[in-house]
């Protein structure tokens, strides 16, 4: 308990001020292969795969870290065998400081950036940059060239997307995750909300609404992320 305690104080001095999320509920039972087809989903999300449905996080990092050592763009040096390390326990990390599934993270990595760690940045009037393309972060390895990525940089891109940055704090999966149990989302629904949100800022769902439509960003974005919660990979 005293760990817990002392855990919870030290986010709170480091991140913007939320309950943790619910700890992931994956089981020894989650599907190990692809549910079914790929799905263009639609509504509010309380229809779309449940966490039951999710493959479990193993079936995820095996498919997505062959990838991910193949996946960044010509004239960016490929992932090391040293980066993905990193990026693994980055991804351990983040969740079990966060409380936010460790699935979620991988997903949204995988949309973001496909798990390369030299990508460059988006800028559509905000610096998005690293492996979750945060919202102004402050860790990026797109300057290193052919040189290492420190593994202090790459556990920060992680963190900064999912616990959020000092400049768009409420720019994170906690926060998302946060703000959908506050406005009565249920169970996995509170996920693609979360995505939503973090895809596209918070006033770019009202509660109730369709998840992919008139978002201003990426409408298929939660979509895109259940998909992948359910084992795709594209």
């Amino acid at each position: 308990m005293a760990s817990s305690i002392a855990l919870l104080a030290l986010l709170s001095l480091t991140g913007p001020a939320f309950a943790a999320p619910r700890p992931p509920t994956e089981t020894p039972t989650q599907p190990t292969t692809p549910v079914g087809e790929k799905q263009e989903y639609s509504g509010d999300g309380s229809d779309w795969p449940k966490e039951s449905e999710w493959v479990s996080y193993e079936t995820m990092w095996e498919k997505a870290s062959a990838e991910f050592t193949k996946s960044c763009p010509s004239g960016v040096k490929q992932n090391t065998p040293e980066d993905m390390k990193a990026i693994s326990e980055g991804i351990e990390k983040a969740s079990e400081e966060t409380k936010v599934d460790k699935r979620f993270i991988l997903a949204v990595i995988t949309q973001e950036s496909h798990g390369c760690v030299r990508i460059n940045p988006t800028a559509n009037g905000v610096h998005n940059p690293g492996l979750m393309q945060s919202h102004n972060g402050k860790f990026n390895c797109e300057t290193v060239g052919e040189g290492e990525c420190p593994k202090e940089n790459i556990y920060g891109m992680i963190r900064d997307g999912t616990f959020g940055t000092t400049d768009g704090s409420e720019s994170s999966l906690a926060h998302g995750l946060q703000w959908a149990a506050e406005k009565g989302a249920k169970d996995s629904q509170a996920t693609y909300w979360s995505a939503r949100l973090y895809n596209a800022g918070d006033n770019s769902y009202v509660p109730g609404g369709d998840l992919v439509v008139n978002s201003g960003a990426t409408n298929s974005y939660p979509s895109d992320i259940a998909n992948r919660l359910t084992g795709h990979y594209f």
